[in-house]
């Protein structure tokens, strides 16, 4: 049997942005979202779940390691980039 994961309750989403067509995009193009500010709590609960690194998880650490502090998952703001285009 596989492993079951906890169900979570996700916090609410801004509005997706109206559907684009493959081919409106164009060479050069500059799309603009955001900003979007993203908490602490909120790196720590997606990094915990899904990529759970020292950097990305323990505040002590990461604050000793050479980012100077916590990091958000680079899964974390892939994510964050889909939902803002």
């Amino acid at each position: 049997a596989g492993r079951h994961l906890p169900r979570r309750t996700l916090p609410r989403q801004p509005a997706p942005a109206p559907a684009v067509k493959f081919e409106e995009f164009h060479p050069g193009q500059v799309i603009e979202a955001g900003p979007l500010a993203v908490s602490e709590d909120e790196v720590l609960r997606f990094a915990t779940a899904y990529d759970p690194q020292w950097f990305h998880t323990d505040p002590d650490a990461a604050a000793r390691g050479r980012f100077g502090g916590l990091i958000a998952s680079g899964w974390h703001t892939c994510g964050i980039a889909m939902r803002l285009a």
